[in-house]
């Protein structure tokens, strides 16, 4: 490699690293975009598999649940699944991520009992029950409910689903993370090498 073609490499490399020092390039951009589509891939799949963030089973709805998903005509046994859908629709919507500064933050949904469901929570208010099990209907056909404190029997606690938050594997160190890393520094490895055999 002659001189005059090692100082155009080096001013090649020179002006590519300052670019690659800018965090506000269109590269990170867009490979943030795609960690955060992966992420949201992620926590989607768990919705519509019955798994929490971290790809462990939901605990399984009670029996009082789906006889009240069977009065109000709600197919299916998934958690979370009901007739509106809402944490799966606000996983798909644009508004679930926010991308700042090439960092992957995850919104709060404005319905806030789906954060409730994230936590686990103890409702106030509980389908009544008669006492062969089967629900307490009112005249009009709706579901009777009743005060969530007996003092005859145990208060019911709805358990946490954890539908919504960043994976493990998706933060630092973790195995999605670091291949993220590597596909990263691959693409740079890459480009060095395009700038080097150029000259």
């Amino acid at each position: 490699m002659s001189i005059r073609k090692t100082i155009n490499v080096l001013k090649n490399l020179d002006r590519f690293l300052q670019e690659a020092n800018d965090p506000s390039r269109e590269f990170y951009t867009k490979h943030t975009t795609r960690f955060a589509k992966s992420v949201q891939r992620r926590l989607i799949n768990g919705i519509l598999q019955g798994k929490d963030i971290n790809n462990k089973p939901f605990k399984p709805l009670s029996d009082l649940t789906m006889k009240v998903r069977q009065h109000r005509g709600v197919s299916g046994r998934t958690p979370l699944r009901a007739d509106n859908d809402a944490a799966l629709k606000f996983l798909q919507s644009k508004n679930a991520f926010t991308i700042r500064r090439n960092t992957v933050f995850l919104n709060i949904p404005e319905e806030k009992y789906l954060m409730y469901h994230n936590v686990g929570f103890q409702p106030k208010y509980i389908p009544g029950r008669k006492k062969d099990g089967e629900l307490k209907l009112k005249q009009n056909g709706s579901i009777s409910f009743r005060r969530n404190n007996n003092p005859y029997t145990k208060m019911l606690n709805v358990p946490a689903r954890t539908w919504w938050g960043i994976p493990n594997d998706f933060k630092e160190d973790g195995s999605r993370y670091n291949q993220f890393l590597k596909r990263l520094v691959k693409t740079f490895e890459d480009k060095i090498e395009e700038i080097t055999k150029k000259g």
